[in-house]
């Protein structure tokens, strides 16, 4: 082998290594990972070269005399810009964040011209002139005319109130346009900054003078648009990098972080399959649930920032071997492997309940794990309640497996040894594909073409194999300790499949055999991932084949960049991240309305890929886009239900008006939403904003305070209020505790730096420069790669010491009329400044009242509630259609005229995707918004946290269940969906009718803070009683349906059984129906829908801990009375 290949088999070993969690690295030194890993890693340190030379020279700019006076008394601004938004990201991503900063600026500048045009024509001519002519006396008798004459401007001499109020109507609606913006915009949240520091400027200073000054804003524009031309430069001569290099470099590091969960998994079932009395297979899942959540949160971001990037890729000008579209396409598989990964999870949540281990360990397992994370003062778990038929139920279940000689840990062993080899060959698979990405895009020259498309192809073909043998023979070893209760037919070999299980052994098996059942839920995964691992691997191989050589790519899409920039996918990395840097941004108010709105807002990027990927795929296979020959009547049908349904869609249903149907309705209609905005979070923090810098705007324009404001530098309040606006409590909190701390430390390193380079003098320009290129080194670390949660304390350190380091050197170097001083006197005012915009925001935010985080959480997780409850019943409609089409179902409806617009399963599953990608996100954004909610105003009590985290851990698991049904259906065949439905209760009526009204009920309990009602039926016990009457009918109309002869030839002919009996019991308990891999698939959802009733039990149980329940005395008595009968009544029947 050559010394090349030799180094990446060393390369591999070691990633294999580091992707064990049972090994985990011993840190050698106290600091935090994000400094090391960041320290050691050759990109990041490029990164930082570059923007700390964009702000180091942004600085230098400010040093000479000639450019200094040019840049004005806003000259730091050069430099301050790139803390805000470093050059950081891709050429063309930072090209388009810097695009729409001079959008807002331009903006900005546009209406406050128009503001002060319309204010000039407001003046009072005879006070004008009458004040003019006293100012011109003044200024005669003067040393110096032109400085006099700017006092007295400053001073407020020429304030007329007309215009002044002109001033203030342009500056309010413009506060309140660009809050409306932040929120509805996300990604246009910067520009929204700078339009107000723009308007801030004209409509603070404008009403000072007698006559237009239009060219006020370039104040801040001069020193901007150097600072822009800095960085610029920077990003295109300083390592310059492709959107398209680091879209691939993002989809590595998602890739290895991949490895990384299967580790976990790999490590995880190796530890049940042989567990311990301190190691019990709770304890196991409860210690590896924190890291694998750890895990799958990076991991969801990581693709949401590849989906979010994914409308980016097409706009830029790009060298390498693949295309923007060929990452588009490329996108919707590696999302889908991600999401079959991370169902690999069920089978661990299996552990946490206690129907699988001893219930005295199962409940202490979690409860000690969350009390020593959390401390004593937390609350405990919510315990469920187990009815006495629920304990019957299990009780049985035991007896039935000591009867069967068969443990779980049994088969947790086999399950182990039969898995390795498949989890290895998908580990191999993943590091392949990563090396490969990585190997095409930073060895260009060096690249091995032919030698890669063999390795992809390897690698795809070992996981195929492995994953063929494991499905054909090694999951067969998972039924063997059961061998002994199935019977020969006739001499036949034992090893044949043509054996079936006795009548006597027929209920001690099938009530005995969850944990068969249990191992299949984990093969059944293990196969799904797999199948979506090597469909990516292909496709890659693919890519690899067509794509031999780099070549330059021109944009293909710029036409859809207005989409882009108004989407409301915000996890586009860089400036377009720009947010409070400890949650995505969400709209308050489109919470309030819909969550339908927010999975259609939420998915748009993800459906643009899908519909790219299915028309690249159709093109890449030569299919006619012809348009189909429909016929016309029916075409204007569809489209005239089309147009009627956008109609309808239009309005929500109102319990108070009928659809409009007059134009003064949809008027009135547009007025209501006008109100409901104002009133929504949205609308009140808009409101908020406009106060608050109507408030701090005043000052400014007095005559008593107008140059006390101006020397001082009011402005900076009025800005830093702005700025420091939430839109609720908890968020406000942060970002006050983060913008006071980080003020505090730059107004230190601030004063240290001008200090050490200048001592007691006007500063030394040499000793200035060559203390901030030391200086700048490590805020700009802190700024570029600190957690997300520090993305406003790195954004404040940075610019305060910028601030405090740059007015000191223009003060003592530009004559300006307001000079703070330098080092200490500049500090100081500028942290007086911050505690004037932070105090005025927090008295706006807390009056009439302040937006309760708190709130918002516990009605999103109603409203995600609603969408859950969707989901359930897009599943469910798609096995009815199914059932229609294939079953019994379609007879039924022969005599009844379908719907041209009934949906298809395909429609269906796609719209189950979306939703489902949806309502992940809003996960993501509720467990960042709980910490925050932690810091809201704590008015009426401890905020009860444990149980809004338990809420957020319950709805994964609904959605986790959710998608194993799905996938269920799309992974059986046609027998084997039938078989399911008539012997499960997935589309039993009751269950349906009790799901849906248990989700609607909770999530009105949690949008109304209604106590729910005691008498609630347990659905794990409602579901497992209607799967055991699903069997009892099954079994009935089977005997009705079964020939004469069948019924005389005795119990012997039905024991000794032949192959063409098709009975469904008989089958069902045969070893080929078994070791059909069809069975696995069958027994994954028979357990998911066993799971997601009782995560619904385990939900009620916590939304009736927090809002209460309405009591009902003597209800528990008399339902364990009920089931004490019934159990004496049929002792047999489970």
């Amino acid at each position: 082998m050559s010394a090349a290949s030799s180094e990446r088999e060393r390369d591999k070993e070691r990633a294999d290594l580091e992707a064990r969690p049972s090994a985990p690295k011993k840190k050698s030194t106290w600091l935090p990972d994000w400094i090391i890993d960041n320290v050691t890693n050759v990109e990041s340190l490029k990164v930082l070269l570059r923007c700390w030379l964009a702000a180091w020279a942004g600085l230098i700019l400010i040093i000479p005399g000639p450019s200094l006076r040019v840049l004005g008394q806003a000259a730091f601004f050069s430099s301050m810009l790139v803390f805000m938004v470093p050059p950081s990201m891709a050429v063309s991503i930072f090209l388009f964040a810097n695009l729409t900063i001079v959008i807002g600026c331009c903006l900005g500048w546009a209406w406050g011209a128009a503001g002060m045009a319309a204010a000039l024509r407001a003046r009072d001519r005879t006070f004008l002139a009458q004040q003019l002519q006293r100012t011109q006396s003044d200024v005669a008798g003067a040393t110096n005319p032109e400085v006099e004459y700017q006092r007295i401007i400053f001073e407020g001499r020429f304030l007329d109130v007309k215009s002044t109020a002109i001033f203030g109507i342009f500056l309010c609606t413009g506060a309140y346009f660009a809050a409306v913006m932040q929120v509805k915009m996300p990604k246009l949240k910067i520009a929204a900054i700078f339009f107000c520091i723009v308007l801030d400027v004209l409509c603070s200073y404008g009403p000072l003078f007698p006559f237009g000054q239009y060219t006020l804003a370039t104040i801040f524009l001069i020193p901007i648009g150097c600072s822009v031309a800095i960085s610029l430069a920077c990003s295109f001569l300083i390592f310059p990098r492709t959107l398209n290099y680091g879209w691939q470099m993002q989809l590595v590091k998602a890739m290895r972080l991949g490895r990384s969960i299967l580790g976990v998994h790999r490590d995880a079932l190796a530890r049940v399959a042989s567990p311990s009395e301190t190691d019990t297979p709770a304890q196991v899942e409860a210690k590896t649930e924190p890291k694998l959540r750890t895990m799958h949160a990076g991991f969801v971001g990581l693709a949401q920032a590849l989906g979010g990037q994914t409308g980016f890729l097409e706009l830029e000008i790009s060298y390498g071997r693949l295309s923007a579209k060929d990452l588009a396409a490329i996108f919707l598989s590696v999302r889908q492997a991600g999401v079959k990964l991370l169902g690999l999870n069920a089978f661990l949540h299996l552990f946490e309940g206690s129907d699988l281990v001893d219930e005295n360990v199962q409940s202490t397992a979690r409860e000690t794990e969350e009390h020593q994370r959390r401390g004593a003062k937390a609350q405990a778990p919510i315990q469920l309640h187990e009815t006495h038929q629920l304990l019957r139920y299990r009780k049985v279940a035991r007896a039935a497996e000591r009867e069967n000689h068969v443990e779980l840990k049994t088969l947790l062993a086999i399950l182990e040894e039969a898995a390795r080899p498949p989890l290895e060959a998908a580990d191999k698979s993943l590091d392949t594909m990563a090396t490969w990405f990585e190997e095409s895009c930073n060895r260009k020259r060096s690249y091995r073409h032919d030698e890669w498309v063999r390795k992809l192809k390897e690698s795809a073909d070992s996981l195929e194999t492995s994953l063929k043998v494991f499905v054909e023979q090694e999951r067969f070893q998972l039924i063997r300790p059961y061998m002994h209760l199935f019977k020969k037919r006739g001499t036949i070999d034992s090893d044949t499949i043509d054996q079936y299980i006795p009548a006597e052994n027929r209920a001690a098996f099938r009530k005995g055999a969850r944990p068969l059942y249990t191992t299949f839920v984990f093969a059944a995964n293990l196969c799904i991932f797999a199948e979506g691992l090597i469909q990516l691997n292909r496709d890659v191989h693919k890519l690899a084949s067509k794509r031999p050589k780099n070549r330059l790519w021109f944009p293909s899409g710029l036409r859809k960049l207005g989409n882009v920039l108004v989407s409301k996918a915000v996890n586009t990395g860089g400036a377009f991240h720009f947010s409070d840097g400890h949650a995505p941004e969400a709209d308050p108010a489109s919470l309030s309305t819909d969550s339908s709105s927010l999975a259609t807002s939420t998915s748009d990027t993800v459906a643009d890929s899908e519909d790219h990927q299915e028309k690249s795929k159709d093109e890449a296979a030569g299919h006619d886009e012809s348009p189909s020959k429909t016929p016309p009547k029916k075409e204007k049908k569809a489209k005239s239900n089309s147009r009627s349904k956008k109609k309808a869609a239009k309005y929500a249903k109102d319990a108070d008006a009928l659809a409009p149907t007059s134009f003064i309705h949809h008027i009135g209609r547009a007025l209501a939403s006008a109100c409901d905005f104002v009133g929504s979070p949205t609308g009140l923090y808009a409101l908020k904003f406009s106060i608050v810098s109507f408030a701090l705007w005043i000052p400014a324009v007095l005559p008593s305070t107008a140059e006390f404001v101006y020397m001082n530098r009011g402005l900076w309040a009025l800005i830093m209020a702005q700025t420091g606006l939430a839109v609720l409590g908890g968020e406000f909190v942060f970002s006050l505790i983060s913008r006071v701390l980080g003020t505090g430390f730059g107004i230190v390193l601030g004063m240290l730096f001008w200090y050490i380079s200048t001592g007691r003098g006007n500063g030394n320009p040499y000793g200035l420069a060559a203390t901030c290129a030391v200086g700048f080194i490590p805020i700009m670390f802190i700024r570029l790669f600190a957690p997300p949660a520090f993305l406003f304390f790195g954004i404040m350190f940075g610019v305060t010491t910028v601030l405090v380091t740059g007015y000191s050197w223009i003060d003592s170097h530009l004559f300006v009329l307001a000079n703070s001083g330098i080092g200490y006197d500049v500090a100081w005012r500028r942290g007086l400044l911050v505690l004037i915009g932070v105090a005025a925001a927090f008295i706006v935010t807390i009056f009439p009242r302040p937006a309760s985080t708190r709130a918002m959480i516990r009605e999103t997780f109603a409203r995600n509630t609603a969408e859950i409850a969707r989901l359930y019943s897009t599943v469910i409609q798609a096995w009815i259609v199914i059932r229609e089409e294939e079953g019994e179902g379609a007879g039924s409806l022969k005599g009844h005229q379908q719907s041209d617009d009934k949906a298809t399963t395909a429609q269906l599953q796609a719209g189950f995707r979306n939703r489902f990608v949806a309502s992940q996100g809003t996960l993501a954004y509720l467990d960042q918004q709980i910490k925050m909610a932690s810091l809201d105003f704590p008015i009426r009590g401890r905020w009860p946290r444990e149980r809004y985290e338990e809420l957020l851990v319950v709805q994964a698991r609904l959605l986790e269940s959710l998608s194993q049904l799905s996938s269920s259906l799309a992974g059986l065949d046609e027998d084997w969906r039938s078989k399911t439905l008539q012997l499960t209760a997935i589309l039993d009526p009751g269950i349906i009718s009790e799901v849906s009204m248990t989700l609607a009920l909770l999530g009105q309990a949690l949008m109304t803070g209604i106590a729910l009602p005691h008498a609630f039926q347990n659905l794990l016990e409602t579901t497992l009683h209607y799967n055991s009457v699903a069997r009892a009918v099954e079994y009935s109309i089977e005997r009705q349906q079964r020939p004469a002869s069948d019924e005389n030839s005795g119990r012997d002919g039905q024991e000794e059984g032949r192959a063409e009996n098709k009975s469904v019991n008989e089958l069902d308990l045969s070893l080929a129906t078994l070791r059909d891999p069809q069975f696995m698939r069958h027994a994954a959802a028979l357990m998911a829908l066993i799971q997601f009733v009782r995560q619904i039990d385990r939900f009620k149980a916590v939304v009736g801990d927090l809002v209460g329940e309405i009591a009902l005395p003597g209800f528990d008595r008399l339902k364990d009375t009920y089931d004490d009968r019934m159990g004496r009544a049929f002792p047999n029947y489970q």
